[in-house]
This record gives C-alpha cells, sequence and structure tokens, in this order.
C-alpha cells in the first residue's frame, strides 16, 4: 500500500466536504509498482494438432494440423501416422523461434485453393530448404514429373519445358542458420538434421533430443 500511495495525490474539495461519488485519489503517471515475480515454471508444448489416444489407431483419422508444420510422411500418408510427426513440428517451431522465420514459408490455406498444388508447394520447399527428397518419397508423389525429369533430382519449369533447372529462390537451412546465427550454427543443426529427418524412424523421440549438446551447450 505504500508504494501505491507514493504514485498517488490525494484529492479534496475546496469546501474540504466529503464527496462520496469522488475519487480519494489521483494516480500520478509513474513506472509500473513493484511485484513479485511470479515463481518459475516449466513450459510445455501443446497438442500441435494431431493428439491421439494411445489405445487409438494411428490412422483413425487424419490430423488437423498448420500447413507450415506438417511432415513429408502427413503429406504424401507414406508411413502411419505416430509420434514423430510432433518431432517433425517441433523442429519446425524451433527453427521459427530462433531464426525469426519459418522453415516453410507458406500461406494459410484459403477457401477454394487446390490442396494438391498445396502439397507439391510443400514437398517442392524441402526439396530445396532440406535437401532432396528421398526415392520412397517421390513414388508416393504422384505429381513428381510436373517439377523434375526423370531420374534427376534437378527442379525444372515443366510448363515452359524448360531444360535448365529454376534457380533456388530461398537459401537451404544449413545457409539460413549460418547466416543468422554463425556462432550457434553447428549446435543448432545438429539437433535439426536430426528432428528434419524425411525418415520418421530416423527422428529422435523427445527423451533422445534432449540428449543432444544443443541444450547443455556441450555440442
Amino acid at each position: 500500500m505504500a508504494k501505491i500511495r507514493e504514485s498517488t495525490v490525494e484529492i479534496k474539495r475546496i469546501d474540504e466536504k466529503l464527496d462520496k461519488w469522488a475519487s480519494r485519489y489521483l494516480v500520478m503517471p509513474q513506472p509500473l509498482v513493484e511485484t513479485n515475480q511470479r515463481p518459475v515454471f516449466p513450459i510445455k508444448i501443446s497438442d500441435l494438432g494431431a493428439a491421439i489416444l494411445t489405445s487409438e489407431a494411428p490412422t483413425a483419422r487424419t490430423p488437423v494440423m498448420a500447413i507450415s508444420l506438417r511432415s513429408p510422411e502427413l503429406i504424401l500418408n507414406s508411413h502411419p501416422l505416430d509420434i514423430y510427426i510432433y518431432i517433425w513440428s517441433f523442429g519446425c517451431l524451433m527453427f521459427e523461434i530462433l531464426i525469426g522465420e519459418k522453415v516453410l514459408a507458406l500461406m494459410p490455406l484459403m477457401p477454394g485453393c487446390n490442396i494438391d498444388n498445396r502439397n507439391d508447394n510443400s514437398l517442392l520447399q524441402m526439396h530445396i530448404i532440406l535437401g532432396p527428397l528421398p526415392e520412397n518419397l517421390h513414388a508416393r508423389w504422384a505429381r513428381l514429373g510436373k517439377y523434375f525429369r526423370p531420374g534427376s533430382m534437378e527442379h525444372y519449369n515443366s510448363m515452359i519445358g524448360g531444360p535448365e533447372g529454376i534457380p533456388s529462390p530461398v537459401p537451404n537451412m544449413e545457409a539460413t542458420v549460418r547466416q543468422a546465427l554463425p556462432e550457434e550454427a553447428e549446435v543448432i543443426l545438429s539437433l535439426l538434421r536430426e528432428i528434419l529427418n524425411y525418415d520418421p524412424l530416423k527422428r529422435p523421440s523427445a527423451l533422445e533430443s534432449l540428449k543432444n549438446g544443443f541444450w547443455d551447450g556441450s555440442g
């Protein structure tokens, strides 16, 4: 109460009569008064859109997830859905928190937008930013021929029949991290490479990812 009084001025009527409708104090412009800080508490990652009961079959429903957080197996339905789609989403969020931009720069899905084009855009950005997709994912991508020549990993424009590859409009993940955080780049990339692995079975679990040197600075 003493601290509050220090930032206020008492108000009285000139005739010194009481006015039950008037404020007793005028608060002066001051920095916020000191308050006790809340105790430190753990931060937990909430549902990213694909939570299911452990007793529920992973393929029982299609998860609703932010476009930019979808893993390749979710887009191509190339692997039974499991906890590792969460690991991928966490990697995308981690990149955004550290670098300040999304790893996959995708606009929200608007009404009437062709989902096939949106899926293709996601996969093309993965190819450019994270590295070429493996053959098993190519086999699941029905519209692959629109963007790549047979047997080639070089992206080209099939609409104009361009013989040359299209220059990448954005730098890959490694170049972006090295430019933004050159001193910490190696340890950050060591974790992102594990988490953003195209093969869900090769991604670390949440517990395994905590053993990476990124968290204790030993990487």
